[in-house]
């Protein structure tokens, strides 16, 4: 019976533990730091690593251990987010005119003015503010899901506005 159960607690080889331990939260952080540059991206990939090695290990059955598919997540995280990066910067050089380039603190206003005032006083805090994910949810307070939830809602409308003809901002 001791081999089914799926509490914290089990030692049984065939589980993985509930947790990730700081040591390995913090070496997953200095990886993402590394290959991002900057605190508030290295924080926001940590926790997703994290997130989704949990997730991953909760539907193993035994055999792998959870420091393994963290660092698998996590090289597989930083990855997307960098393929994601190169894609969406060569696109931008490709499809966007220098013309509609210089009027990106324009189109900044139109999709801020067209959010509600929590996502955006969200956006403003966290990315024009420069105040990392884990600041942000603080201020607001959130816990850290909550603001990485709210993060990519928010974002997900902001792009929505951004696509959208909008009175404000009429070539979006």
């Amino acid at each position: 019976m001791r081999g089914h159960d799926k509490h914290a607690g089990d030692d049984t080889p065939s589980h993985h533990p509930a947790t990730i331990d700081e040591d390995q939260i913090r070496a997953v952080y200095q990886f993402m730091y590394r290959y991002v540059g900057n605190r508030e991206d290295a924080e926001s990939l940590t926790e997703r690593a994290c997130t989704q090695a949990l997730r991953k290990a909760r539907g193993l059955p035994g055999g792998r251990s959870l420091e393994e598919i963290l660092w698998q997540t996590a090289e597989s995280v930083a990855a997307e987010h960098l393929r994601w990066l190169y894609v969406s910067s060569e696109q931008l050089d490709k499809e966007t005119p220098a013309s509609e380039q210089a009027d990106a603190p324009t189109l900044v206003r139109c999709i801020l003015e067209n959010l509600p005032s929590r996502e955006r006083d969200f956006l403003t805090r966290r990315f024009l503010g420069n105040v990392s994910l884990a600041e942000t949810a603080a201020t607001l307070h959130l816990t850290v899901n909550e603001a990485l939830a709210l993060q990519w809602y928010t974002l997900t409308q902001a792009a929505r506005t951004a696509r959208e003809e909008t009175p404000c901002c009429s070539p979006c």
